[in-house]
């Protein structure tokens, strides 16, 4: 039944006042100014790109004036550009047909909120090769409803959207149904009462079902939409058992059983490539675990990393990365010439220390004393090694067990810099804290 019938004249008369006012108002959009350096023939290729792009996604469909009223703009601009009018004037339409276009895809937008249930079993029909009077008739209505909903009658649409999509579902099961009963003729035909009985015995119950279900119950659109499909399957099975069934009747027992030898061994072979591919997958399976595994300890040592960091500031120590080891520089560590005794400053920089070793959970500690280039280098090795001592004895008073802190005297081996001036020495004059975790703390 048409949507538009039985409205009063009092209705139709609103109706078509809504939709002079908007179709006046469909006229005036907001544009977005288009630069006037741009190429005229980009911007034609643009538009016309969006437009395509708009309509593969049914906006056309679903805001139709909008559309059209976008696709008219442009379409007068590409006209303009092939007669070489004024540029203002192309750019003044395609900035009408680009704020059309946006007006229509949020049109589109609603249409798939409010229009959800009727534009999946629209869509539905139309996979089912659907057609005939009443899918033509269920088409105009579902064009009035696209229209209206346009046009911002809101309340009108809402109370015969369900409807239509009763309409359109009530086509997609008519059709599955008219699909198996034909099914199951041509079973018949076939022979499926001699060589698939219970087959055909299946199949019809389940039509049966589905017909008795729409006259009893044809509010109950589920349970019809799944005995519908479900009718369907079991007519497709019913033709397939049938000519299988009487393939293998009108095949001689020797015959029969290679048959049945053959697929024996088909089915043994398919059997071992699916363990193959079964353990494949598995180690796929293991070998992806063990990457995100690894990504995951390797964010967490970066977000531990960066606590680190947060804990020093600048002037007390160089934060840095060595592949799986942290490397504290520890640039406020100024021994005095020739010692290695801590100094006052030294115990809140070497509990800070500590923090970073309790944050990489429990890590190999590795000390390392370094000096500038004065005086020799067995002197030298001496201080470096003395210092890294000092430094390993008071971490061990704060708890780090003994086996997993070293210490190492490197002298001036490994300058940072040369030795020409007092604050070159002075880089060169520090106590690194490596950290080598074994184990990321949970």
């Amino acid at each position: 039944m048409s949507l538009t019938r039985n409205k009063c004249c009092f209705g139709t008369m609103c109706a078509f006042v809504i939709f002079l006012v908007g179709a006046c108002a469909s006229k005036e959009v907001p544009v977005t100014p288009i630069p006037r350096t741009s190429q005229v023939d980009g911007e034609v290729l643009r538009v016309g790109q969006e437009l395509a792009a708009a309509k593969t996604k049914g906006v056309d469909v679903l805001s139709p004036q909008r559309f059209s009223d976008a696709k008219d703009h442009y379409q007068k601009a590409e006209q303009m550009r092939l007669e070489g009018k004024n540029r203002e004037k192309i750019f003044t339409e395609l900035e009408k047909a680009e704020g059309h276009l946006r007006k229509a895809m949020t049109n589109a937008e609603v249409a798939r909120d409010v229009l959800k249930s009727t534009l999946q079993q629209r869509e539905a029909a139309i996979k089912a090769g659907i057609s005939g009077k009443k899918f033509i008739n269920a088409e105009t209505d579902f064009r009035q409803l696209v229209a209206e909903l346009e046009n911002q009658n809101m309340r009108w649409v809402t109370s015969r959207e369900p409807d239509l999509a009763g309409r359109y579902a009530r086509l997609h099961e008519s059709t599955l149904l008219a699909q198996a009963e034909s099914e199951i003729e041509q079973a018949k035909n076939e022979g499926a009462e001699k060589y698939a009985p219970r087959s055909l015995l299946r199949a019809q119950h389940v039509l049966n079902s589905a017909k008795t279900m729409i006259q009893t119950h044809p509010q109950a659109a589920e349970e019809i939409h799944r005995l519908s499909a479900q009718s369907t399957f079991e007519a497709e099975r019913l033709v397939n058992m049938t000519r299988k069934s009487r393939q293998l009747a009108e095949t001689s027992p020797e015959e029969a059983a290679s048959t049945l030898e053959a697929r024996a061994e088909e089915l043994e072979q398919k059997g071992e490539h699916f363990a193959q591919e079964k353990q494949r997958l598995g180690q796929r399976i293991v070998q992806k675990e063990k990457e995100l595994s690894k990504a995951g300890a390797a964010l967490k040592f970066d977000e531990r990393m960066e606590q680190i960091r947060k804990d020093f500031s600048p002037q007390e120590a160089e934060i840095f990365r060595q592949g799986n080891r942290v490397v504290l520089r520890l640039k406020a560590m100024q021994f005095p010439t020739g010692k290695a005794t801590l100094q006052p400053n030294h115990f809140q920089l070497l509990s800070k220390v500590q923090k970073a070793a309790e944050e990489l959970g429990e890590p190999e500690i590795i000390v390392q004393g370094h000096t500038d280039a004065t005086g020799s280098r067995a002197a030298n090795e001496k201080l470096s090694l003395e210092r890294a001592q000092t430094v390993q004895q008071y971490l061990l008073a704060q708890g780090i067990p003994s086996e997993k802190i070293r210490t190492e005297g490197l002298g001036f081996q490994q300058p940072l810099t040369h030795n020409k001036t007092a604050e070159a020495r002075a880089q060169n004059r520090r106590i690194d804290i490596i950290l080598e975790p074994t184990a990321l703390a949970e």
